[in-house]
C-alpha cells in the first residue's frame, strides 16, 4: 500500500473492517508501505516487496500454506467483500492488471 495512493487510502480500511468484523487474526497480516517518490516508486525502505511482482497498489496477496493462491490489485472487480469471498472459497477470480489467471 501507499499512503500517497487514493486506491490505498480507499481499499485498506475497508479491508481491515471487513477482517475485523470475521475476527480474523490481526498477526496472520503483513502490511508493506511503499514510496512514491521517482528513486524508490514503490519500494518499501526494507525491501519486503521484493518478489512480489507489485505493479500498483493497494496489492492484496491471499496465501494458502505458504503459497500465493491469488491477489485483488488496485480495486475489487466486484466489491471487496465479494472479490474476498471468491478467492477464500477457491473461485476462479482474474484480479485486475493480471497476466496470471487464477
Amino acid at each position: 500500500m501507499g499512503t500517497w495512493c487514493k486506491d490505498s487510502k480507499r481499499e485498506v480500511p475497508r479491508f481491515y473492517k471487513i477482517l475485523e468484523n470475521a475476527k480474523f487474526q490481526k498477526n496472520k497480516i503483513s502490511l508493506i508501505g511503499v514510496d512514491s517518490t521517482k528513486e524508490n516508486y514503490k519500494k518499501s525502505p526494507t525491501g519486503e516487496e521484493k518478489g512480489l511482482n507489485i505493479i500498483r497498489v493497494p496489492t492484496f496477496i491471499f496465501y494458502k500454506n505458504g503459497i500465493d493462491v491469488n491477489r485483488i490489485i488496485e480495486y475489487p472487480i466486484e466489491s471487496l467483500e465479494k472479490d474476498l469471498l471468491k478467492i477464500i472459497k477457491g473461485e476462479t477470480y482474474i484480479p485486475n492488471y493480471s497476466d496470471t489467471k487464477s
